[in-house]
């Protein structure tokens, strides 16, 4: 009997990030006003600057939120995580499989999971966020806002049953933060700032100097790569993001083999997964496959890129990646000697980089006689999977006396992101992505700022 599509698409938890309204960040009361620099400031920060009265000479704007603007509300989708997970041979934690594995290495685990999705953006912004510059340095404000991040596992147990609740396979509260350009040193672009805490035990500031890209149409989303990489024994070079790292090379296993049953994988056996289209050897290969799935048949009027990335680039710098201990898993060979394999950790978590693809879709939503304001509707899907949004019927809606379509349009978030996990001399690319699409929360999107989307110039 094979796994519907409906089965593997679980209800996911709205984790709030709810932020009241006055909750003003700002400079400390003792300096309630930062001063706008005088005109031959170059980076649009602050001084102590003030008329023969005393008077500030103003507070300039803080930087554009940009694309950032769009992250706002609760989103909610579907998508497919990669993990090479390091394989315990402690009697007390042994994975059992439930087939005799016949592939050679024993030191990782391939986990496959399709997942479902949330992500909750506050509306309340982080204004006016003081950081202080040192004698001819200026200071700069930040903005941003806080976000949750809820991921629960899709597959089935080995029985075929379904676990309910579904588990939460990853949790990440954090903040997205928007960072001014700035000429005196530091030298550095305005940025994109994601700032994230794990669970597991890691902590990424993971950094965008790039300006974001806006094309017409649909994205142009390149291909990933989850074969592990060899260290070597000179150094790691960094990890450019959604860049092919051709000084490393590269090292393929069994498990990725999607036909083979016998391997160190979960699930092991992926014949239901095959047959409906959900993990197939296509996928195993570049998972951004699911990414390029989601976009068909979607009526997509433009998109906008960006890259975060915990390495920063030539002529920047900051950011990174911070793991309690496990995670490095090795004292160097400190207190005793270690084996270079050992000395790469427990799954060091070294590098981040995630892309992300904001699209304006538009969509046709059929109206009815029957409904009423307080309900919500949506356009219609095309499978169980499918990140479909919601939006809420307001009074500036009027409902028609017969059947009627309306023209609406949204804001699609997908990403896909790559964390690089150090051990056993290798490093192991855990990519995950994901297709995500506003839902109502708080009596928001209405429908009538939907309909008026659509009408707006692209920006």
């Amino acid at each position: 009997m094979g796994i519907s599509l409906e089965d593997l698409a679980p209800a996911v938890p709205v984790v709030s990030i709810k932020v009241p309204e006055g909750f003003s960040y700002g400079p400390t009361a003792l300096q309630p006003t930062l001063q706008e620099y005088d005109e031959t400031s170059k980076n649009g920060g602050y001084s102590d600057v003030t008329d023969e009265n005393g008077n500030g000479l103003g507070i300039p704007p803080p930087p554009p939120l940009d694309v950032l603007d769009k992250f706002t509300g609760t989103f909610k989708g579907f998508g497919f995580n990669t993990i090479f997970r390091p394989l315990s041979r402690n009697p007390k934690t042994i994975t059992k499989f439930p087939k005799p594995p016949t592939d050679k290495s024993a030191s990782n685990l391939l986990q496959l999971n399709l997942t479902g999705e949330t992500q909750v953006f506050s509306d309340v912004l982080l204004e006016h966020v003081p950081n202080r510059g040192l004698f001819d340095q200026a200071d700069i404000d930040l903005i941003g806002r806080p976000y949750t991040q809820s991921i629960v596992d899709a597959m089935p147990n080995e029985d075929g049953t379904f676990p309910d609740p579904p588990p939460v396979i990853h949790f990440e509260p954090g903040l997205w933060m928007r960072v001014p350009q700035v000429e005196e040193m530091p030298e550095l672009a305005a940025s994109f700032c994601r700032m994230g805490s794990i669970p597991h035990g890691t902590t990424i500031n993971a950094q965008g100097f790039q300006a974001a890209r806006t094309s017409k149409g649909a994205p142009d989303i390149d291909p990933t790569d989850i074969t592990p990489l060899v260290i070597p024994q000179l150094g790691i070079p960094p990890i450019k993001p959604q860049e092919t790292v051709t000084e490393l090379e590269k090292k393929r296993f069994e498990n990725q083999d999607a036909d083979k049953d016998t391997t160190r994988r979960l699930p092991q056996d992926l014949s239901k997964f095959i047959a409906n289209g959900t993990i197939t050897q296509q996928i195993i290969n570049d998972p951004n496959t699911i990414l390029r799935q989601a976009n068909e048949g979607k009526d997509i009027i433009q998109n906008t890129m960006f890259i975060v990335s915990t390495n920063a680039p030539r002529g920047a710098f900051g950011g990174g990646t911070s793991n309690i201990g496990f995670n490095i898993g090795s004292d160097e060979g400190k207190q005793g000697d270690a084996s270079r394999e050992k000395k790469s950790g427990n799954a060091n978590a070294v590098d981040v980089s995630a892309q992300y693809w904001v699209s304006k879709i538009r969509a046709e939503v059929e109206l009815h006689p029957s409904m009423r304001v307080g309900q919500t509707v949506s356009p219609a899907s095309r499978g169980p999977r499918d990140a479909v949004p919601e939006f809420f019927i307001d009074k500036d809606v009027e409902i028609p006396s017969s059947k009627k379509s309306v023209t609406v349009a949204y804001d699609q978030i997908q990403y896909s992101q790559m964390v690089m996990l150090d051990f056993n001399g290798l490093k192991w690319p855990h990519v995950t992505v994901a297709t995500l699409a506003p839902i109502v929360s708080l009596e928001k999107p209405t429908l009538s700022s939907a309909i008026k989307y659509v009408k707006e110039s692209s920006r």
